[in-house]
């Protein structure tokens, strides 16, 4: 049992070294939230058009109750999420990788400030209530899990590019390698429950909110 718990243990024990990472990992998803709501403002007038028309057509498809069906879409969700993340893990067993984890990071989060922005300036309240139904709840189980395994794969990533350039002196601390393909595995299975409460609880539930308006 304690062999069973120990690569967990030493997880654990890794993660204070993340810390300058996470941070970060944070403040680089922050800042491109920030800006994906803000480009919203940016768009030409066709291209708006566009959006509006999206959103429209998402507010039909809940209130029409022809969203997708539940289990394809947990399959569909489940898919993607662990397809970056191995993305991911792989950036961070690269010397080179950690600017292009930042970089995944921020297209999530201007992603997402992008998508609430839309639904609130198109539909209104509605909107509002379509963001905080369909888009937030798995999405505020998903960025953490997402920052943690960004954050020990751009760890990663600067030891590796330390060691190449043979910055290590002797009479500076060593960091603490963390575990990242154990932390990949657990942020698998975090994103599994992720993709389940967007396909059987977040969609259903914003049916419902919609029904009440």
């Amino acid at each position: 049992m304690r062999a069973t718990l120990r690569p967990f243990r030493r997880s654990l024990r890794a993660l204070p070294a993340l810390a300058p990472a996470l941070l970060l990992s944070g403040v680089t998803f922050l800042l491109a939230a920030a800006a994906g709501a803000l480009a919203l403002h940016a768009l030409a007038p066709a291209q708006a058009e566009e959006v509006a028309a999206m959103v429209d057509r998402f507010r039909q498809l809940l209130g029409s109750g022809q969203a997708p069906a539940a289990m394809p879409l947990f399959t569909h969700s489940l898919l993607g999420e662990i397809r970056l993340l191995l993305v991911l893990c792989a950036l961070g067993f690269t010397a080179y990788g950690g600017p292009l984890v930042l970089l995944l990071v921020a297209l999530r989060g201007a992603d997402i400030g992008f998508t609430v922005a839309a639904l609130v300036a198109r539909a209104g309240w509605p909107g509002l209530l379509m963001a905080g139904t369909a888009v937030l709840p798995q999405n505020l189980l998903a960025v953490p899990i997402w920052l943690v395994v960004s954050a020990a794969a751009c760890h990663s990533s600067a030891l590796l590019f330390r060691r190449r350039l043979r910055l290590r002196a002797r009479h500076l601390r060593r960091p603490e390698p963390v575990p990242l393909p154990l932390l990949t595995l657990l942020g698998a299975l975090g994103l599994a429950g992720v993709s389940a409460v967007q396909a059987f609880l977040a969609l259903p539930f914003a049916r419902a909110a919609l029904a009440l308006l």
